[in-house]
């Protein structure tokens, strides 16, 4: 499981005493507890996806504080939170390319009846799921359907 993964992880970080990879794997492994106590899973655990979804999460905080760090004249502190930030993306799916989303957008517009951004946002996006940013699949949603 991928939680095992991130837990062999953390423990190989602290006998290398990389202080960058100790403070993101405690805050992954953190917010992953938290999941679990939010969804009542600490038994059993969260699912692969699910844990997935907290990388995610945790991933696109990561993009915020860059960009506010940035537009806030603090390089340094931007560049810490971007090596936080890649060594998140080590779990995660590879991102579908731009072709690869219009495809998938031109599937749903034949196979939806309706034709409206909403009704084709949610086929793409289960479609998606994990492997496309929302922000940039309803981009490309507009831009297929001429909004």
């Amino acid at each position: 499981m991928l939680k095992d993964k991130i837990k062999e992880d953390l423990k190989n970080a602290l006998k290398q005493r990389n202080a960058v990879d100790i403070g993101t794997f405690k805050m992954l492994w953190a917010a992953i507890i938290n999941k679990e106590i939010e969804l009542n899973k600490k038994t059993e655990g969260l699912s692969d996806e699910e844990t997935l979804s907290v990388i995610r999460s945790e991933a696109k905080k990561r993009q915020d504080s860059i960009d506010a760090y940035l537009k806030g004249g603090r390089p340094e502190l931007a560049d810490n939170e971007k090596k936080e930030q890649e060594l998140l993306k080590t779990y995660l799916p590879a991102d579908l390319s731009n072709e690869e989303i219009g495809k998938i957008i031109q599937e749903a517009i034949t196979e939806s009846e309706k034709k409206d951004f909403g009704a084709i946002m949610k086929i793409v996006m289960v479609k998606t799921k994990g492997r496309a940013d929302g922000q940039r699949v309803s981009a490309k949603v507009k831009e297929a359907l001429g909004e």
